[in-house]
């Protein structure tokens, strides 16, 4: 609530002032392409067995603009630990598992709806993985064995951001780069 007792709107409600629509078939602002590299990272190490502590990222992009945000690893440290509950994974609807997946020839796309029991809030969060990376030539494809483990993780740390109020993420990104949990950077091109 601010000083005139209103309430605040959640990041949810606000989401679309944030992220304006954009078309498929634009590309992605740098920003956006080299947190979610920087996230499939951490996903494909988690996956291979890697414990998961660089909670932060941080890093310049070509405009010189710097951008901080919460990792995957964040997200979820954050989330597990500051979001009240009970929250809870609704299954789909029409085919009765955590996560509904449209595959296409190309990519690998999850949807999953999460139920906030405290707040009264059911939010979707939704990501996609390429099934093979093209080379720039376009000559040489390589399968992305990660594929599915990166696009459930990813729409999975989409919800629970979601959930996160903006003024926790804030605390505990400032936090974290005190205690030096920061991911390594990424060089831009």
């Amino acid at each position: 609530m601010n000083q005139e007792g209103e309430s605040k709107p959640s990041t949810q409600d606000t989401l679309e002032t944030k992220q304006p629509p954009r078309s498929t078939d634009e590309p992605a602002p740098e920003y956006v392409r080299i947190s979610e590299q920087l996230d499939e990272q951490q996903i494909v190490a988690e996956k291979l067995g890697a414990f998961l502590e660089e909670f932060v990222y941080s890093f310049t992009d070509n405009s010189g603009r710097t951008i901080t945000n919460l990792s995957y690893a964040g997200v979820r440290k954050v989330f597990l630990d500051y979001v009240p509950g009970p929250v809870k994974i609704i299954p789909c609807e029409c085919c009765h598992q955590d996560a509904h997946i449209d595959e296409t020839a190309t990519e690998i796309p999850f949807r999953i709806t999460m139920s906030d029991e405290q707040r009264g809030k059911e939010i979707v969060g939704t990501a996609a993985a390429v099934k093979e990376y093209v080379s720039k030539d376009g000559k040489s494809r390589t399968p992305n064995k990660f594929a599915w483990a990166m696009a459930h993780g990813k729409s999975l740390r989409n919800a629970m951001k979601l959930l996160i109020d903006d003024q926790i993420a804030k605390q505990a990104i400032l936090a974290f780069q005190q205690k030096g949990r920061l991911t390594k950077p990424v060089p831009t091109s």
